[in-house]
């Protein structure tokens, strides 16, 4: 079953906060209407939002780890971001001059061509 989406539905599609119609963990694939799957043929840097599902206390097996990666997409963004992780219940605080944009799981990866990531 589709995952909630988050994002307010009115944004074009790639744009940030837009909604993926065809939800996949793997951004660097994308598939077509006839099932036919094209690697890295399209944009190389994808931000994943989480979701609102309960955060576990224990480590979550990858088929599993779908509930909580939002069907909501940011496709790129003008700025620069990084996660800050936590090893228990604790939030952890962002560091002076960034601010907190979710709590919750993410999958924070950025890509480029050449050295650039």
């Amino acid at each position: 079953p589709p995952l909630p989406c988050l994002c307010p539905p009115a944004l074009l599609p790639g744009f940030a906060g837009s909604c993926l119609p065809r939800f996949s963990t793997m951004p660097f694939i994308y598939c077509n209407i006839n099932e036919v799957c094209h690697y890295a043929g399209r944009n190389d840097k994808s931000y994943w939002l989480s979701t609102t599902a309960p955060i576990p206390m224990m480590p979550v097996g990858q088929a599993q780890i779908p509930q909580y990666i939002s069907r909501c997409s940011v496709c790129e963004a003008p700025s620069q971001a990084i996660a800050v992780h936590s090893q228990d219940v604790t939030i952890p605080r962002c560091p002076l001059g960034w601010r907190s944009l979710w709590i919750g799981y993410s999958f924070l990866m950025h890509t480029a061509a050449g050295g650039g990531g």
